[in-house]
C-alpha cells in the first residue's frame, strides 16, 4: 500500500491533479514502464481487445485514491460498491481471508463518469515469502479471476478489461515480467481447421514484480532498498527468530519453544528424537 500511494503522490503532483491517468500511476509505480504501456493483454474477450496495448486500453483510464480503508466484507470488490468508493478517493486493502487479492485499486475506464459499467480495477497480490523470485506463478493470476472474486456478477455480458499485478515482494533478485498470451501448445492436424482467435472471457493484463527494490519499483529511491527490507521482516518473524541468536545453541533453545512447528530437528528433540 505504501508503494501504491508514493507512486500515486508522484502522479498528482506530476499531472497537478488528484485525478491521475492509469499510465502515469503505472510509469511512477514501476522501475520499467514501458514494458507495460506496450505490452498486449495476456487473454482478451474480443479481437479488438487481443490487438490493442495497454496503453491504448486505458488511454481514457484515471485513477483517484490516497487512502486505503479495510474491507470487512468480501463483496465489497464488487463494481456496485467500488464505484463509490472512488467517490471517497479510496483503495481497498481486502477482507481477513480474502480469496486471491490483497488489494484492489478501482479506477474510471473510459471517462471521469462515476458509474457502475465504468469501473474496471488493479488487483494486487502481494507476497513476503522468499519462495516467490522472479519466475512468475501463473496460478496467483488465476487466483484473481475476477468473476471468481465477484467483481464481475456472475451473468456479466460486457466485462471490461482489468489489470492484474503480484508483488513478490520477498525476492531476492528484482525484475518485472509482463506475461503474455500463450501459443498453440500443440500442431493443428493437416487440413483442419484453425481459428484465429479465442475469446477469453475477460480481458486482462498480468504483471509480475519481483523484489522491494529500486530496480523494480520507482517510489523506492536510491539507497532505501534496506528500509524496505527492513519493514518486510516485521512481518517475516520466523525463521529470523532463530536466525538472530548469537549461537547454534541459543537458536536450538529458542526451537524447542515452538515444537513440532518446522522441520529442524531441535523443535522435536525433546519429545520425539530423531532415532
Amino acid at each position: 500500500m505504501a508503494l501504491c500511494l508514493l507512486a500515486r503522490d508522484a502522479a498528482a503532483k506530476k499531472s497537478d491533479n488528484r485525478v491521475i491517468p492509469v499510465s502515469t500511476f503505472i510509469r511512477e509505480l514501476v522501475a520499467s514502464p514501458d514494458q507495460i504501456l506496450d505490452s498486449k493483454p495476456v487473454q482478451a474477450r474480443t479481437p479488438d481487445e487481443a490487438q490493442k496495448t495497454f496503453g491504448d486500453t486505458f488511454c481514457h483510464s484515471n485513477i483517484f485514491f490516497n487512502h486505503f480503508v479495510k474491507f470487512r466484507d468480501h463483496g465489497v470488490i464488487n463494481r456496485r460498491y467500488l464505484w463509490r468508493l472512488i467517490a471517497r478517493g479510496a483503495g481497498g486493502l481486502c477482507a481477513d481471508f480474502q480469496f486471491g487479492v490483497d488489494i484492489v485499486i478501482p479506477f474510471l475506464l473510459w471517462d471521469r463518469r462515476l458509474r457502475r459499467i465504468n469501473v474496471s480495477a488493479l488487483f494486487v497480490q502481494c507476497k513476503n515469502d522468499g519462495s516467490f523470485q522472479i519466475t512468475p506463478r501463473e496460478y496467483l493470476f488465476d487466483m484473481m479471476n475476477p468473476f471468481d472474486i465477484q467483481f464481475f456478477d456472475e451473468k456479466e455480458t460486457d466485462p471490461v478489461p482489468v489489470i492484474r499485478m503480484v508483488f513478490a515482494l520477498a525476492s531476492p533478485d528484482a525484475t518485472t515480467v509482463v506475461l503474455k498470451r500463450s501459443g498453440r501448445t500443440q500442431p493443428s492436424r493437416e487440413g483442419a481447421y484453425k481459428a484465429k482467435f479465442q475469446a477469453d472471457k475477460y480481458t486482462s493484463f498480468d504483471i509480475w514484480c519481483a523484489k522491494a527494490s529500486r530496480e523494480t519499483f520507482l517510489p523506492i529511491k536510491s539507497g532505501e532498498d534496506d528500509i524496505f527490507q527492513t519493514l518486510l521482516l516485521q512481518f517475516r518473524i520466523f525463521p529470523d527468530v532463530y536466525n538472530d541468536k548469537r549461537t547454534e545453541g541459543l537458536r536450538n533453545v529458542t526451537r524447542t519453544m515452538n515444537p513440532g512447528t518446522a522441520v529442524h530437528p531441535a523443535h522435536y528433540c525433546n519429545y520425539a528424537p530423531d532415532p
